[in-house]
């Protein structure tokens, strides 16, 4: 629980980060919360150790993660937040999410709209068929997912013209990879 608001703070800081095309810094902070903590229950693999001493080692692991103040510090140095930004931040964020949650609702709605229409209309065994031939197809979006976790952040204060062609890039490269896999 001690460590819940750092690794909050950690995402926060990870997508400040990836807006300002720091990539690499934000994978390694990335990688190294469950790689500390990987470290720190690591000992008590095939060990014959008490329970007491397992619960103690497992709390100790967990405060391996607030390590991370230093780079929350580094966050702070890089971004300067102030109250007043939070504020001006804060309606830009609101009136962003006003606008795009209806496109949000429909997008996570469409996901599951076929699968409520087959259930009516495929038999059991049909549809046992279609769910895991759906669920296969999902994999390939993984590919496209991560694409676009780069480009967005990436994009931001980008020209239009600079944003039409780091898209129609990653399309295209995206399309190339994963075309092959769809058949």
């Amino acid at each position: 629980m001690l460590s819940a608001p750092l690794t909050s703070l950690l995402l926060v800081g990870r997508a400040g980060l990836e807006s300002g095309g720091d990539f690499l810094t934000s994978n390694k902070l990335q990688i190294c919360s469950p790689a500390l903590t990987l470290v720190g229950i690591g000992g008590s693999v095939g060990e014959p150790l008490s329970d007491a001493l397992q619960r103690r080692r497992g709390v100790r692991s967990g405060w391996h993660r607030t390590r991370g103040v230093g780079w929350f510090r580094d966050l702070w140095a890089a971004f300067r937040p102030s109250l007043k930004a939070f504020r001006s931040s804060a309606l830009l964020l609101l009136s962003y999410g006003v606008r795009s949650y209806g496109i949000d609702l429909c997008g996570t709605m469409a996901l599951y709209v076929d699968q409520n229409t087959g259930r009516a209309i495929l038999q059991p065994k049909m549809m046992g068929t279609y769910v895991v031939a759906l669920s296969l197809s999902r994999v390939l979006n993984a590919f496209h997912t991560s694409v676009i976790m780069v480009l967005f952040p990436k994009a931001v204060s980008q020209s239009s013209e600079a944003i039409r062609e780091m898209t129609s890039r990653a399309m295209r490269m995206s399309s190339l990879l994963t075309g092959p896999l769809e058949f």
